[in-house]
């Protein structure tokens, strides 16, 4: 998950100890599906939850990126916004590649109107292994696997010029 460039190199694991805290007052967001619950209230908290995610790091340039991979993996709301599924999102035109309420709330609002029938059957097939799996996450993976594809087919083409 980390790469050379990232502050976290810097720190042992006590410096996710306040993110813990932070991500632990808001139990409302456990599994909560965007799809299908996007109250008012829910998109509010979830925007505060990443500005406190962001806030509770003892540096600065904290990515949507380890945010996104914090509360996917904690959370289970939203897909990680790494290289690879921003790569799909802009390709595919879904939203911006960036992490915030209105882009999340495009994000979700695409989903739920063109591919929701797909997206329940896979994530019913996986909850026969975990039942923890969660929409968000058959989204991720959906959108990994494409970026991947989009950034692998670039890679060739600038090898070719």
């Amino acid at each position: 998950m980390m790469r050379g460039s990232t502050d976290l190199l810097e720190y042992d694991y006590k410096v996710h100890v306040p993110v813990v805290k932070t991500i632990l007052r808001y139990p409302h967001l456990f599994r909560r599906d965007f799809l299908e619950q996007p109250s008012k209230s829910n998109w509010e908290d979830l925007e505060t939850l990443s500005s406190e995610v962001k806030d509770s790091y003892p540096f600065k340039n904290v990515t949507d990126t380890l945010v996104t991979k914090i509360l996917m993996g904690t959370l289970g709301v939203v897909p990680a916004y790494d290289n690879f599924v921003k790569e799909a999102v802009k390709h595919y035109s879904i939203t911006t590649a960036n992490f915030n309420k209105k882009s999340f709330q495009t994000f979700t609002e695409y989903f739920s109107k063109y591919f929701v029938a797909e997206i329940n059957e896979y994530t019913k097939e996986m909850q026969k292994y975990s039942p923890l799996y969660t929409r968000a996450k058959v989204i991720d993976e959906l959108l990994w696997c494409l970026g991947k594809e989009i950034a692998k087919k670039k890679a060739e083409e600038e090898k070719s010029r």
